[in-house]
Formats: structure tokens, sequence, C-alpha cells
């Protein structure tokens, strides 16, 4: 596990120069799945929250994590480690996992590693776009 994490973060480091790009808000707030290599989730999102440097995730399909920022601000980028809750997550439920995200441009980008049991580690990427702040009016 210890060279896959190496190059899990590797691989994240190699996305930094492109995060010059991002807009102004960074990571926290509302977060929709818009693609994902583990299927499709047009109801999954996620919600990040700053807590000075250390941000949380929470996932409405099972998992969070803590990552660490890159900076106590505008950041655009953290690394950090999770969990899948129990009977969550498919194969994954109940394992630990690295994740990495990065804001690139209004998209925000996540890579996930995960070892489940006596398999290979498995690499989960997504892409999630801001959640929208407009809430449509309703008929009083």
């Amino acid at each position: 596990m210890n060279r896959v994490l190496k190059a899990f973060l590797a691989t994240a480091a190699l996305l930094l120069p492109s995060a010059a790009y991002a807009d102004e808000y960074g990571l926290p707030g509302e977060w929709q799945q818009v693609s994902s290599n583990a299927g499709e989730c047009s109801s999954c999102k996620i919600t990040i929250m700053r807590h000075g440097s250390v941000l949380t995730i929470a996932a409405n399909n099972g998992w969070s994590a803590a990552v660490q920022a890159d900076s106590p601000s505008n950041t655009l980028w953290a690394v950090g480690n999770g969990r899948w809750q129990e009977g969550k997550g498919g194969p994954y439920s109940g394992t630990l996992f690295n994740i990495a995200i990065i804001l690139k441009g209004e998209q925000l980008q996540m890579m996930m590693l995960s070892e489940t049991g006596n398999r290979r580690a498995g690499t989960i990427k997504a892409v999630f776009k801001r959640q929208s702040a407009e809430t449509p009016l309703t008929k009083m």
C-alpha cells in the first residue's frame, strides 16, 4: 500500500499547476457529482466545510473524509484520509481510503484510493460541479 499511496500522491501533485485557474470561491460548499468511474449517481453530493486549514468532506452516499488544505484561505487542493460507512459503498463498505481533491476551473476533481480486503487497491475518480445557490420560487 505504501508504494500505491506514493503513486497516488504523485498523481495528485501533477494536477497542481492547472489549479491556478480555479475560481475565487475555493473548495468549501456543496458539490453535485457529474461523473465517476464507479458508476453514475445523479443524486450523489458532497459538502465540504472549512476548519482552518483542515476541511471535512461529508458525502450523502456513505463516506466522509478529513483533508489538509494547501492554504488556510483560498484553497485550491487538499489531500487526506477517510472512511466508507459499514453497509455503504458496495465493495468499499467499511474501508479506509486516501483522497485528493482539486479545483480545476468550475469543477472539483476527486481521486480516492481504497484498499478492499485481500483485493488490490481500487481507485475512484469523480468530478463534481458546485451546487447552485439558487432555490426555486415556491407558490404561496
